[in-house]
């Protein structure tokens, strides 16, 4: 024992380690360069400091595990410092969600808490219909972000792999415990597995919660399924090595059947969870059952009978097509474990990471090979643990998982492979031989070291196509929020930021996650490539990001340069309109010339604009029959029936016929629609009067719809023989008339039926706008009407623009007095603790007097909050002379100066610059809520106008486009005059709008509170607290 070292405590040297790792751990954090990242990711971004405290904690790991036995949790201390320095960087550092492809964990999250429910039936693009079929995760985090009180997961999902780590833990002890009595080789099985876990799928993911899951069942049955009678010799200590652990008391079968009830709950999230997991499990208690030691069929049943109740209820659509596509991968063992699904990785880092898994999977088999020959013994008593971690290994043969299969056997299999690695460097603390022990003394930390220099470049190397900045994904979430419901989004890859931002509205097609030499293909005409797979009638957007081009570089999908010629090749092209244009990516509007449109009567594009509505989105395919969605056009009913309904009476050729039937449709219909008094005629010729009267016409509800249908079924169920048109008139299409009488008696009896639904609909929706007023509420007087005609103005007036529309209905923000300790930071996060959230804007107020705190836009503090909140800036034409005391005054700038140009060079241009360089949305608003406060050497509201449009034109000509321009005004009705002469207009000669939106104070309550509302639909709105005396 180390001098100094108190009885059963760790030695001094170990005392020191974790305070020194911790410090130089600290100390590096900051100086990561993780901004400016290259080819190699993080691993030169890491200063040396940060390697060194590595050192250290492996080196007090290593001293701490000479007093193991009588000190263990000194060992569990210094695992969970190396688990939070591998994975904690990303977490402390990063300003975004770390893998860009978790923003859809997060996306199924918001659409779960937003909507409340989700659509496991739907047919979702992207792959999202699994999530909605596996929705465990998603429920759990819903309820995690309530409890939390934030917006959205994206505020912690970075903690994940430390949270999952931690919890994972005191798992692995207990499993490992369970063969094995020796702490040190069991704190060293857990130190490996931390090293070895490089395959990052404990990120914010379903799987990685169900991974925990199943490592907890897995434990459970190892410890207390063990059949009586079952243990045979192993119950002979000297038959097991000295460091095995004696095997679990048998249980009876009553405590096996408790067992399995307590289990089933488990077993059940673990299927609501994932998908791949439960097969896992299955396979794992069925590799178990091989064993007379654990050989328990009804736990087995129970596993197997929940995975298929819900994989043919919940999971069912998934579940079938992987069926389907079992014919293919079944037996393709080099395919399926093929790690991805595109070429060799490229680049630096890529390549260097490759490699280093590549080797770390040989070192971990090739030192859990060697405990089979080093210690059999302990290998015969955990030889379970052993068909665990093998047992997911015949699943190369069934399928690839999007080509992750190899990725998920490795982790399936760690935990048992940690352990006789482990088995391999810790020999047993008797009956060992000197000369092995010193061997073991040498090769223990040269191994330890050795797979923590795998695990950096492993875990770090492709860094750069994990970290993507929030600009992106600003960008990218501005896009497809503006993006009409039922879009189509065509990127290269799903690996961007917000890649599927309101999955459940819109469509996604990831063009270039194919095959290299189908990449290569549309790299020749890439206009034309997806111009022949674009939909007509659907708007589509391309939504191309640095962070895809460094993805399908490194992943091999493009070669190199690819991805420039792609995104030069579009944006230059005619067909393609610019909505956006930043550093860190564009966005493109798929605007195909009408010219270029096909023409015919039999082209592809007007069967697919006829058939469309009856089948929804189509697979963008090579097969033209594909693309259409007709190649099961004969065998499919609902395209049989949607076909003869099109066309009657065409039976040539199943699939030509159908074409045939669907473009005449289409011709009638639009027909219909261009003229007026011949498509009432022509639609209606063949109904009886009473149907006539309720035409089908645009715009015409539900029961302008629906009755002329069911006059229609009803009229042509009664079809008269075919040798009575003659006496009764003229054939008509679809059947032939009634005869006289029985027309008049139909008139009649559908005539009074159709007029009584009509009056009971109209007596209905009269009761129910009647019962829907507030108690004691008069009717509406004309004063109210006015008020709302009032409103419904200034809606048409101000509409919603690009930059406005948020995510949710609206914003909640607060101006906070600061003068007490001149910080606004403090101050809104002490507001913020008090109403219990976070603001989603933050108002302030600033002169042109050019100084520090006031006249100087987007000051540390506003830029420190803009962080993570909205920023709303009210810039006044005024200089204060000390604004937040109680006899501040002001002096006016004049607006006849302002729109001279006066102040330009030397008030108004530095300010635009910073906002430009800030580079973040900001919301301004000039001179506001002056309609109730014009004051004295100001200017008149013309002289407003001038200056308000010359500012605006001032950050136009600068360049400074991430301005929100607000026009705010009390909102009194008695100013409606001045409110009218101070607005500046709705457009510029260019067509850019002179304000994105507008607020209007519309209460002043006593306490000096000032609740501002955004007119027009889903444009921002605030909350402005000011106390009395201060501004």
């Amino acid at each position: 024992m180390a001098a100094g070292a108190p009885p059963g405590g760790p030695p001094d040297a170990s005392l020191l380690t974790l305070p020194l790792a911790a410090g130089l751990w600290c100390y590096a954090l900051p100086r990561v360069g993780f901004r400016e990242m290259g080819d190699y990711g993080l691993l030169d971004r890491l200063p040396a400091a940060y390697h060194l405290s590595l050192l250290v904690l492996t080196a007090g790991f290593l001293l701490s595990l000479r007093r193991a036995g009588t000190a263990p949790w000194w060992p569990a201390a210094h695992c969970a410092a190396l688990l939070f320095a591998l994975k904690a960087p990303p977490a402390v550092l990063y300003d975004a969600v770390r893998y860009p492809w978790a923003s859809k964990h997060d996306a199924v999250v918001d659409t779960l808490l937003a909507h409340g429910e989700l659509r496991p039936g739907a047919a979702l693009s992207g792959n999202m219909s699994a999530y909605d079929q596996w929705p465990g995760f998603f429920t759990l985090n819903s309820g995690l972000v309530r409890a939390f009180g934030v917006e959205h997961a994206h505020a912690y999902a970075n903690w994940a792999p430390i949270v999952l780590g931690l919890l994972t833990m005191p798992v692995l002890v207990l499993l490992y415990r369970t063969f094995c009595q020796d702490w040190r080789l069991v704190w060293t099985a857990v130190w490996i597995f931390q090293l070895a876990n490089w395959v990052g799928q404990d990120y914010f993911a379903p799987q990685g919660l169900a991974y925990l899951l199943h490592l907890t069942v897995i434990t459970v049955v190892l410890r207390h399924f063990v059949r009586p009678g079952s243990a045979g010799r192993l119950r002979d200590r000297s038959v097991l090595d000295p460091a095995a652990a004696g095997v679990p008391a048998p249980t009876g079968t009553r405590q096996r059947a408790v067992c399995v009830v307590i289990l089933a709950p488990l077993i059940a999230a673990i299927n609501a969870t994932h998908q791949l997991t439960p097969v896992m499990l299955c396979v794992c208690l069925f590799a178990l059952g091989l064993t007379r030691r654990y050989r328990n069929h009804g736990l087995l049943a129970v596993a197997v009978l929940l995975m298929l109740a819900w994989d043919l209820t919940m999971g069912r659509p998934l579940f079938v097509e992987t069926l389907a596509t079992l014919r293919e991968s079944l037996g393709e063992l080099t395919q399926n474990s093929r790690a991805g699904y595109a070429g060799r990785l490229t680049g630096p880092g890529p390549e260097l990471a490759g490699t280093a898994n590549v080797l770390m999977v040989l070192a971990i088999a090739a030192l859990a090979g060697l405990a089979l020959l080093l210690r059999p013994r302990l290998v015969r008593g955990a030889l379970p643990l052993l068909l665990v971690s093998a047992a997911p290994v015949p699943l190369f043969a069934v399928n690839d998982y999007g080509g992750e299969m190899l990725f998920r056997v490795y982790l399936f299999g760690l935990p048992g492979a940690a352990f006789f690695a482990a088995a391999a460097l810790v020999p047993a603390a008797a009956g060992t031989r000197a000369p092995r022990r010193r061997a073991a003394a040498v090769a223990l930390p040269a191994v330890l070291l050795a797979l923590l220099a795998g695990f950096m470049p492993s875990y770090y190397g492709k860094e750069r196509m994990y970290y993507t900045p929030p600009e992106e994904t600003a960008l990218v979430t501005l896009a497809l929020d503006d993006a009409p419901d039922g879009s189509l989004i065509l990127s290269t890859t799903g690996s961007f930021p917000q890649a599927l931002h309101r999955y459940d509205r819109l469509e996604h097609w990831f063009f270039a996650e194919q095959g290299p030499h189908e990449n290569a293909r549309m790299l020749r005409d890439p206009v034309r490539y997806l111009a022949d797979r674009v939909p007509p009638g659907v708007r589509t957007y391309v939504v191309l990001t640095r962070t895809q081009d460094i993805y399908t570089a490194g992943e091999g999908l493009l070669p190199a340069g690819g991805f420039e010629r792609l995104r030069t090749a579009l944006s230059a092209s005619p067909l393609l309109r610019t909505v956006e244009s930043r550093p860190y990516g564009v966005v493109l509007e798929f605007r195909p010339a009408p010219e270029e449109r096909p023409q015919g009567d039999r082209s592809e594009h007007r069967v697919l604009a006829a058939l469309r509505r009856f089948h929804g989105p189509w697979p963008h395919t090579e097969s033209p029959h594909r693309r259409l969605g007709l190649d099961r056009a004969g065998r499919h009913r609902r395209t049989r029936a949607v076909a003869a309904a099109l066309d009657p009476g065409t039976a040539v050729h199943p699939v030509r016929s159908r074409l045939r039937g669907a473009v005449s449709a289409a011709g009638r219909a639009r027909h219909r629609r261009t003229a007026g008094g011949r498509r009432a005629r022509r639609a209606h010729q063949s109904l009886p009067r009473c149907a006539r009267r309720h035409r089908a016409v645009p715009g015409g509800g539900l029961l302008g719809r629906l009755l002329p249908r069911v006059a229609r079924r009803l009229h042509h169920g009664r079809r008269r023989p075919a040798g009575a048109a003659a006496a009764g008139g003229p054939a008509r299409r679809g059947g032939t008339r009634p005869a006289p009488a029985r027309e008049r008696r139909w008139h009649m009896r559908h005539g009074r039926t159709a007029a009584v639904l009509l009056t009971v609909a109209a007596l209905l929706t009269g009761l129910g706008f009647w019962a829907g007023r507030p108690d004691g509420t008069a009717p509406p007087t004309a004063g109210a009407a006015r008020e709302r005609g009032l409103r419904r103005a200034a809606h048409r007036a101000v509409r919603p623009h690009r930059h406005t529309r948020p995510a949710v209905r609206g914003l909640v923000g607060a101006y906070v007095p600061y003068a007490a300790n001149g910080s606004l930071k403090d101050a809104v996060l002490a507001f913020e603790k008090r109403i219990g959230r976070r603001l989603d804007l933050v108002y302030n107020y600033h002169d042109m007097s050019g100084t520090e705190l006031d006249g100087r836009l987007l000051t540390p503090d506003e830029q420190e909050l803009g962080r993570d909140r909205l920023l709303m800036l009210a810039w006044e034409s005024t200089v204060w002379t000390e604004p937040h005391h109680e006899d501040w005054t002001e002096t006016q700038l004049g607006w006849k100066n302002i729109a001279s140009g006066k102040y330009d060079e030397e008030i108004i241009d530095p300010q635009i610059r910073r906002l430009k360089a800030y580079g973040k949305r900001v919301f301004l608003s000039f001179d506001q809520e002056t309609d109730a406060r014009i004051k004295e050497g100001a200017g008149t509201p013309a002289e407003f106008v001038a200056a308000y449009r010359h500012l605006h034109d001032r950050f136009r000509a600068l360049g400074a486009d991430n301005v929100v321009w607000v026009w705010t005004v009390s909102g009194y009705l008695g100013s409606g005059k001045e409110m009218k002469a101070l607005y500046p207009g709705t457009r510029t000669s260019t067509g850019s709008p002179w304000t994105s939106t507008t607020t209007t104070a519309v209460t002043t309550p006593p306490t000096g509170r000032t609740s501002c509302a955004a007119s027009g639909r889903a444009t921002s709105g605030c909350a402005r607290t000011s106390p009395t005396g201060s501004r």
